[in-house]
């Protein structure tokens, strides 16, 4: 056994720490998109909350103080959400991830500074006035600053210390006396809050590594196979190639061997030349055969490997595939709808290649599609055509360059740059999978304006469908 050199141990080292080094931003990428994800309820709740308090102090608080604090907290508001669009429109990339982070910790910092401050709005009350009021206000605070910000313990912590501090000040030092155990108590719970953030950001990061690196072992899987299609199509024509170069010699040797052996210009002197123009005759009609043989068997003239046909239940096999991603489009706010013709049609096809097709479709579309957009799914037999498949999102749409990009097997890759990377494979399988089926894929898109992906399969692979029988060829 040998041992790799000191030297070639250095670099591969170095190419795992560079890999380790990706992976982290890629994770840390993902954790400042998911914080500046679906913003719209959490700065509604924040006003909406702002708005409670106001109507509750509105007869015991100085009115234009309260309408001060609830002027501040609606602008510091309106500037968080702006600032969130940007972040939206611009789909920075890691480089830029930490100063995303701290302008969001800021905006944070400051809301809670604000809600800090409504302390001041109470009316002065006895020792113990207020203590349940400013209790409750601390758990909601806390609750509300877990829900929206503990992806990130920068953030969580910029919020919920300066807005839970001045009511905790006031539990523990009521009345200028002060309250040790209530000290006690509230910073444990500060430290509690700090830590399960702390918990939640790590398990949340653990999530999102797992399901980047899956990801990116299913694209390598897939650019895997596709070279693996072009090595067989590659040798498929080489084989094709040879076999022509050899059967033309073949036929040369096979004729002239037998005008030999039948002794076609004049006998031949000794008998020994017609026993080897015998073998010559027979070894080369054998050659020649294993050839003929090998061409028929790999069939060469065919683009497409055969595959194994079934029966097709095209509504089950969209849900199957919307059901991948209902929870992830769920989460990114991504209204994800399926639109099955009733009944549903059936088709002689391979249920998992179709339903890869799907899968593929979907998942760009989901990728694509900024929070609050709509992704329809359907499946319908338009009359006097085949079964149609359709995905159409609100996504962010391509130009005519990359849709021709995405479909060509020489451009196509997972890690080009751009704001379409990693579209490119998903589609070219999806299109290889469908010209299986003798059916083809049409893009439809527009920076902008979304993306549609119709899959169009041929009526001869349709089947009857009537409801509570099984499917009958179609004639």
């Amino acid at each position: 056994m040998r041992a790799d050199s000191p030297s070639r141990q250095a670099g591969n080292g170095a190419a795992a720490a560079s890999a380790r080094r990706r992976a982290d931003a890629d994770v840390e990428l993902a954790l400042v998109r998911e914080l500046y994800g679906p913003r719209k309820p959490l700065l509604a709740a924040n006003l909406g909350g702002a708005a409670l308090l106001a109507a509750v102090l509105w007869d015991s608080a100085v009115r234009a103080e309260l309408i001060l604090w609830s002027a501040l907290i609606a602008g510091v508001t309106v500037v968080r959400y702006a600032l969130v669009r940007r972040f939206n429109a611009l789909q920075p990339g890691s480089e830029g991830a930490a100063f995303w982070v701290w302008a969001y910790a800021a905006g944070a910092f400051w809301g809670g500074v604000l809600w800090g401050a409504s302390v001041a709005l109470f009316p002065a009350a006895g020792i113990d006035g207020n203590g349940q009021a400013f209790v409750l206000i601390i758990a909601g605070l806390s609750a509300a600053g877990m829900s929206g910000y503990a992806v990130c313990p920068v953030v969580f912590v910029a919020f919920l210390v300066p807005a839970t501090l001045p009511f905790g000040w006031h539990l523990f030092h009521a009345g200028g006396q002060f309250k040790p155990s209530f000290c006690a108590l509230f910073f444990v719970w500060l430290a509690l809050m700090v830590v399960v953030a702390l918990w939640r950001s790590r398990r949340i990061a653990e999530a999102i590594g797992a399901e980047g690196a899956a990801a990116e072992q299913l694209a390598r899987a897939s650019v895997e196979r596709e070279n693996a299609q072009r090595a067989s199509e590659t040798k498929a024509r080489v084989v094709a190639q040879l076999s022509h170069e050899l059967r033309t010699p073949l036929n040369a040797i096979v004729g002239f061997s037998e005008a030999i052996k039948h002794g076609v210009f004049g006998p031949i002197g000794n008998p020994r030349y017609s026993a080897y123009a015998d073998n010559i005759h027979d070894s080369g009609r054998h050659l020649l055969a294993v050839i003929e043989r090998a061409l028929v068997d790999r069939a060469l003239g065919s683009d497409m490997p055969p595959m194994e046909e079934g029966d097709v239940d095209l509504g089950e096999v969209a849900s199957e595939a919307a059901a991948v991603f209902e929870a992830r489009a769920r989460q990114c706010a991504i209204d994800l709808v399926l639109a099955v013709e009733d009944p549903a049609p059936a088709i002689r096809g391979n249920a998992t290649k179709l339903k890869q097709v799907l899968i593929n479709l979907v998942s760009n579309a989901v990728k694509f599609t900024p929070p609050g957009g709509r992704i329809v799914l359907e499946v319908a037999t338009p009359r006097g055509e085949g079964a149609v498949l359709r995905v159409a999102d609100t996504g962010v749409g391509m130009d005519k360059e990359d849709i021709a990009a995405a479909l060509d097997p020489g451009t196509a890759n997972p890690r080009r740059g751009g704001p379409d990377a990693g579209r490119g494979v998903g589609l070219l399988i999806a299109k290889w999978l469908i010209e299986l089926h003798g059916g083809r894929l049409v893009i439809e898109s527009a920076p902008g304006m979304g993306t549609t992906a119709t899959v169009r399969l041929p009526r001869e692979r349709l089947l009857l469908r009537v409801r509570g029988a099984p499917p009958l060829p179609l004639r």
